[in-house]
Formats: C-alpha cells, structure tokens, sequence
C-alpha cells in the first residue's frame, strides 16, 4: 500500500492535509495547500491532483491514532471531504444557482457544496483541519472564532468580509480577504493579523448588525500603523454585501473609492469629539430655540413634580395648551407656538375631556386669535386609562413616527411604564428609552411625575423627586409645586433646575388655582401671583397651629413695631417661657422663617407684604 510519507514530505496530524510538493514546499504557512480525501489528493494552489488505486487507497482516518480525536470526528460530520468533491466537479453550476461571481480561482479555496434538505445547494468551508462550517448553517470540531482568509496577494490593502462567502468573492477579484468565523462584530481572543498590508478596508453587510459590527471591529483594530477604511453603501438595499455588489458588475475599483478613512478622529472610536477654542467658539454659537424663555430649549427634557393632587394634570395640560397656542403661560413666555402631543394616564377619557373644556374656556376667551392654533397644534392620545403600568413608551414612539411634534407631554412617568420608580437599575433603562425617542424624532420632552411621600413639610428641593438623583441628574430643567396652607388654592411654585440663567431659579412664586364652578360656566386654571416674600417654610404652616403666629398676635405692637420686652410678655402668656435664652431662639425662629425683622438693638417690626392682605 502506498504511503502518504510516499507523497508529501509534509502531513498535517490528522492526516487531512499536506504541503504540496510543487508549490508549497519550505512554505511558512499554518496549513497545507493539498487536501488528502480516500482515493485523491488536490492541491487548491497549482491545481495538481494525485489518485490512488483500489490497493493504494488511504487508510481512513479512524485508522490512526490522533492527539484530537473528538475534534477530528466532530469535523467528519461537516461532510467536507464529499462536499469538496461535489464542488470540485460541479462548481460552475452550483455558483450560477447561487448567482455567484465567482471564476475558477474560487477553486483555491477551502470552498464545498452540499444539499440542504429542501434540495438547495448550500457552501461548506473548511476554517481548518479541525473545523468546518456550513454557510449560514452548523459548524464542526473547533468552532471558536477564528480568521478565514485568502492566500497572500501582492496588493498593499487587505478586506475584512462579514462572512467566508464574501472572502472567495474577494479572492475571486483579485483582493485579498479575511473574515472572522462567528459573524459581524466578533473577533478571535487573540488576533493576529496577517503581514505585509498597510491598509485594511472593512466591508461589512448594509444592515444594523454590519453597521455595527463594523465599528466594533474598526475600534479593536485601530492602531497607527494600519490605515482602516470603512464602506458606506449608502443608497444600497438593506443586507446588501460585496458579493451583491460584484453580481452586480461593479468594480473593484470602485468599491473601495465607498470606503471613508476611519480613526481620523476620536468620535471613530467611539470618543468624544474635541475642537480648539476657536473651532468650539464658532461650531457651538448658535443658542438652542427658547420653548419656554429663560426655562426650556429645543431638545430639553423638563420634569413637573409635586405631591398628590396639587394640580399637576391641570398644570401640564394648560402648558401644552399655552405651548400650542404661542402664548405666555401664566407670565413665561412662550416665543413661538408648538405642535405639541399631550399624552395621560391620570383620567378616563371623559374626564379628561371635560377638563380639556374647562381649562381651554380662559385660555380661549383672553387669546381669541391665538385659540385657532389649538386644533391645529395640540393632540391628544385616548383610551388613558387601559393597561397602566405597563410600557407606554413603544406606542409613544409609534404616535411620533406617524407625526411630527415639537413637544411631547406625558402625564406622568409613573403609569407609563412598568418599571420601579425606586429600583436605580429600572430608572436607568426607562431614561434610555426616553432619551433614544428624544434623539430619534427631535423632539423635546415634558415629563410629570410626583414626589416622594414624606412625613413633614419641607422647602422644595430636587431630593424630593420620586426616581431620586438618577432621575433629576437626567433633567434639564425642574418645576416643583406644593401646597400652600396659607390660604386654599395657594401653591408654591419653584424651578430647583434650570440649565440656563434664570432669575427665578430656587424663588418660591405664589401661583393660585382658580376654580370657577358657576350654573353655566366652569373654569379651572393657574394664575401667577409673584414671588412669595418671607421665608419658604411660612406659606406652609398653618396659622391656626403655628405657635410662632399665636406668640405673634399676643404682642403688643406700635403700628408693626415692639419690643424684646414686649415679645417676652406674649412668649410667657402664649407658650409659658421665660428664660432669656428661649426668648432670643424665638426671635431668631422667627426671623429666619421671614415673620419679623430686627430695626436695631431691643426693637424688631412685624413683616407685612402685599399678600399678608391678599391672605385677610
């Protein structure tokens, strides 16, 4: 029996493949050019076949004993050997049925062909000795991922491919190709790329997944020494790939000329891009469109917050009305009029509608040229109150991909969505969610949401948010509302955030709900009032309990003014303290909490404002 030894001075040691004596001699190369089948044996390179006779044939392979033995049998079940053979004999039917570009140096290549078990062809590879795969189908033996490519070619570029297909069409245009075993995006743990290239063109598929993986890709490759050039398809189908392309009779020539340098700046590699001073001056010099001046700009996300039933769906629905309108909401001013999506998951539909009929009525009857742009700006979604708490966001997006808004309105985030408000991890998803609707349609945001229950009054503050930090960092700018007990329909209102200048930034301003519930006409509605005076904290006691008020209305005054002595009478009488020191931390209460004023040693004054008689 003839042995291989007889043959080539060279065998793999699974005995599937050899170095061709001819062409591949003293070569360097990882793996034979000769596949070694029972009967024959075929150099891929010079195309030099050896046949054996009926007494000299091969001994299988299970014959011998190899280091890697569940590897071997694992690529016998890839069929190549049979695959290689039927390709070999039919390859220029099998490349016309699958409208291939392909010549006969696709011959050189590790390429097979099977049928499928509806009777099509389908491509088999040969990675290696120890792993074969089946186009877009199963892979044999070592299936980790790994580099497939062409022989060398005297070209200065190399072309990485989404999958081993797009590498024999490659090589069958006379470029060399590479590509990586386990699809778009991934590479082998270690990477060796081959030698003698100094440009590498990456030609991945026209879809997401090939976009994608192609920066990937481009990222982990990137080094000064290699020039990476990525392709653009730009008018081309979706999935179209190289192989398309030369199906197509293009050239060459000018696929490459689609390629863009990449790297060239860090926003390449997944960076952020920097500019000298003069260039950030002169890119960033145009100031984002005011919505709301001084509070809200184009591509803002702003948050409404307050407490249960302080008015926030009546609050938000006047602003969307206001924004559609193009007129001042309460006193901000609104430069332009907005197409506005106001969507609710407060009301059922009837309620809500009827709050739409009551709210609108002033709006209406103050601004009766603007009041036409309320049909034509303003929409808003029914059915509010089915599935709540369940994601919204999906169908908020499919509402801005019908139409184009300028501002979208949801009342409010906490039935929006299933995810906890309290949990870091799902504030984090349902921000991003947000953020990519944001980014996808231009559109700026108006979020309602409430505040965390707490025991005690406190002034308002960003800490107050339900979703906490994670949520009030990702806003631009901040409303918070809460009631006043001073007077019912009082509420103080306070911008705790604002990205831009804003004068009324931390201010506590009095605005009063009007509820006008008369036989004929019902109106509901903000009005402005001015910056609350006195400190924060008094607009939200109750004058009938606060001790400091009691103490007050017991002293004995001159016009508003008085005494220490006088104080300390109306301390004894109302609260029974006498000490010095009680009476000078009372003083000191109740000056910081805006009730009196110090003149000068031993004598303050009651503070009175133009709401001390709003409030009488």
């Amino acid at each position: 029996m003839r042995r291989l030894e007889d043959v080539f001075s060279r065998i793999s040691n699974n005995r599937l493949r050899a170095w061709c004596p001819e062409c591949d001699l003293g070569s360097n190369r990882p793996q034979g050019t000769v596949t070694i089948n029972e009967d024959y044996a075929f150099c891929h390179k010079c195309q030099k076949t050896w046949h054996f006779d009926e007494d000299e044939k091969i001994p299988k392979r299970e014959e011998y004993v190899l280091s890697n033995t569940k590897a071997v049998v694992s690529v016998d079940k890839g069929g190549y050997a049979d695959a290689r053979n039927a390709f070999i004999e039919h390859w220029e039917m099998v490349t016309n049925k699958l409208n291939l570009p392909w010549n006969e140096d696709c011959l050189k290549m590790p390429v097979g062909v099977r049928k499928n078990e509806d009777g099509t062809p389908q491509l088999v590879f040969q990675i290696n000795e120890n792993h074969v795969k089946h186009h877009k189908g199963k892979q044999f033996g070592d299936a980790q991922c790994k580099m497939f490519g062409t022989p060398q070619l005297l070209k200065d570029y190399l072309i990485l491919c989404e999958g081993e297909k797009d590498v024999v069409t490659a090589y069958c245009q006379g470029a060399p190709a590479i590509t990586f075993t386990s699809g778009a995006g991934a590479l082998p743990a270690e990477v060796t790329m081959p030698t003698g290239y100094n440009k590498l063109y990456i030609i991945y598929d026209n879809d997401e997944k090939g976009i994608e993986g192609s920066k990937k890709v481009a990222k982990r490759l990137f080094s000064k020494e290699l020039e990476l050039y990525a392709i653009d398809w730009k008018d081309k189908p979706s999935g179209y790939d190289i192989t398309d392309w030369f199906s197509d009779g293009n050239t060459l020539e000018n696929l490459l000329s689609l390629c863009n340098r990449y790297g060239e700046s860090a926003v390449d590699l997944g960076g952020m891009q920097s500019f000298s001073m003069s260039q950030f001056r002169t890119t960033f010099n145009q100031l984002p469109r005011p919505i709301i001046e001084s509070l809200f700009y184009d591509g803002d996300i702003m948050g409404i917050a307050g407490g249960t039933n302080v008015g926030k769906s009546v609050f938000s629905l006047q602003l969307s009305m206001c924004l559609a309108m193009g007129v001042p909401f309460m006193n901000y001013r609104i430069p332009t009029a907005q197409r506005v999506l106001h969507v609710q998951f407060e009301l059922k539909d009837e309620s809500f509608s009827g709050l739409i009929k009551n709210v609108s009525r002033p709006l209406m009857d103050q601004y009766p040229i603007e009041s036409e742009n309320l049909d034509q700006n303003l929409r808003f979604t029914g059915d509010g109150q089915s599935n709540l708490f369940q994601d919204k966001w999906d169908i908020i997006d499919a509402n801005l991909v019908h139409e184009e808004y300028d501002v979208l309105v949801v009342d409010n985030l906490y039935t929006s969505t299933q995810l906890s408000m309290s949990k870091n991890s799902d504030i984090m998803e349902l921000l991003r969610k947000i953020v990519n609707i944001k980014k996808r349609h231009k559109v700026a945001i108006v979020l309602v949401s409430h505040h965390k229950k707490i025991g005690e009054m406190t002034p308002l503050d960003v800490s107050q948010l339900l979703g906490g930090s994670a949520y009030s960092n990702f806003l631009d700018c901040l409303v918070q509302m809460a009631d006043a007990r001073r007077v019912p329909g009082l509420k103080v209102m306070k911008i705790t955030k604002v990205r831009s200048h804003n004068e009324l930034h931390n201010v506590p301003v009095g605005i009063k709900m009007i509820n006008i519930d008369e036989e004929d006409r019902r109106e509901l509605y903000f009005k402005y009032m001015k910056p609350l005076p006195k400190n924060e904290m008094y607009w939200y006691s109750d004058p009938k309990e606060s001790n400091e008020e009691r103490v007050l209305a017991a002293v004995m005054t001159d016009g508003h003014n008085f005494s220490t002595s006088a104080f300390a009478a109306a301390l004894e009488s109302v609260m029974k303290l006498t000490s010095k020191k009680a009476i000078y931390n009372w003083l000191a209460r109740m000056e910081n909490q805006g009730l009196i004023r110090k003149l000068d040693h031993g004598h303050y004054c009651k503070i009175t404002t133009e709401l001390d008689d709003f409030l009488d």
